[in-house]
């Protein structure tokens, strides 16, 4: 019987056949054989290494074990029992400062003691073990553990997406980018626009707007999938503020054939609906009706690439000029943008026109959807 050898490119075309979003390029290539820290080889010394750092988790989980009261009580002061168990990782990394293991850890700690929302000023949390630390103590805070995740996926970060790297390289990998995809998701959770962030001027984020740290999460996110968390996986997507949209009708407002900054691409500025009006019938009264009829809009800049023409054509007078690239500079100007959208329409369904553009689309999309239009 003949059997077929096929090429490595072969195999890659039959994948992508079977599955559309196959990507040989997000597959990670993982080889036991290698050492378990790239920057320590000696085993001995690894295995001194993690034997100390177990110890001070294992102090961690003894700590939640009784705060989730499975166990007795014998520790009077979580805050402080955490403050030790980081100090104990400080000493690993003075010793050993090429061991990204610890500064991942000492960052989920210091998550523990001052909570996620610890990038924004004036944010507390009940979770946190301080739920009401002073600012300076809350940016020394955000800038170590920002500065320990960049630390430990810089030491960690094959060189090329074709470098092997070792199972336990790859999940310590792994939780630094779902670490930081988590603090800043949930800095955009927490965001207030007139809010000020607890983050040191050197830190690149202190300049960050919301959609900022959302792109940000959604690609920490996807990295963290790449090797290894099926969680990161998932939420790669669902936190994306543009794979979120994928399948919406939109407007196209202004086309930008050749690009400018700071999209030097083909784009277009669109606005479509992210909440649709609700189904409402004869017996509702008129303010439950009017309440069901109110729409949330979005404005967006999307790359050409991730659109898709339709037949087609939606005419409203009253958005011409309301959007621009200048729009997106500030805060306010986007919010006054969105209400002029919401209003103009609020009116167009209201009068019955262009029902079509006011309905859901219930059919399934896959990675290409656009235009007047559907966005992806």
């Amino acid at each position: 019987m003949a059997y077929l050898s096929l090429s490595k490119n072969d195999i890659n075309v039959l994948e992508k056949i079977k599955d559309p979003e196959f990507d040989p390029t997000a597959i990670v290539p993982i080889d036991s054989s290698l050492s378990r820290d790239p920057h320590i080889t000696d085993a001995a010394l690894y295995n001194n290494i993690v034997t100390s750092e177990r110890e001070i988790l294992l102090s961690f989980q003894k700590l939640e074990m009784q705060l989730a009261r499975l166990q007795p009580k014998t520790i009077a002061d979580p805050a402080a029992w955490y403050r030790e168990g980081v100090s104990k990782l400080e000493g690993i990394i003075r010793e050993h400062p090429k061991y990204a293991s610890a500064r991942n850890n000492r960052a989920q700690a210091l998550r523990r003691l001052y909570g996620d929302g610890l990038l924004l000023a004036g944010e507390g949390s009940d979770q946190a073990l301080v739920p009401n630390p002073p600012f300076e103590d809350k940016s020394n805070a955000a800038k170590t553990i920002l500065d320990d995740l960049d630390e430990a996926i810089r030491l960690l970060l094959p060189a090329t997406p074709t470098t092997p790297i070792s199972p336990q390289a790859a999940k310590t990998l792994s939780m630094s980018y779902t670490q930081r995809a988590a603090v800043y998701h949930s800095t955009v959770n927490r965001f207030l626009d007139t809010g000020a962030l607890a983050v040191p001027s050197e830190r690149r984020e202190s300049g960050w707007t919301k959609m900022d740290f959302e792109q940000a999460a959604a690609g920490d996110f996807a990295m963290g999938g790449r090797y290894g968390s099926e969680v990161a996986k998932g939420l790669a997507v669902s936190v994306n503020p543009t794979a979120k949209l994928c399948g919406q009708m939109v407007v196209i407002l202004q086309p930008v054939d050749n690009g400018k900054k700071p999209h030097q691409f083909g784009h277009a500025i669109v606005a479509g609906i992210e909440r649709y009006p609700s189904r409402i019938t004869r017996r509702m009264s008129k303010d439950r009706q009017d309440k069901r009829n109110k729409i949330k809009p979005f404005i967006k800049v999307i790359n050409y690439n991730h659109l898709m023409p339709t037949r087609y054509t939606l005419e409203l007078e009253g958005l011409k000029g309301v959007v621009s690239a200048d729009t997106f500079k500030e805060v306010s100007q986007r919010e006054d943008a969105k209400k002029t959208v919401k209003k103009v329409f609020e009116e167009r369904y209201t009068s019955g026109k262009n029902r079509w553009f006011f309905t859901a689309l219930t059919f399934p999309l896959s990675k290409w959807v656009g235009g007047v239009g559907l966005a992806c």
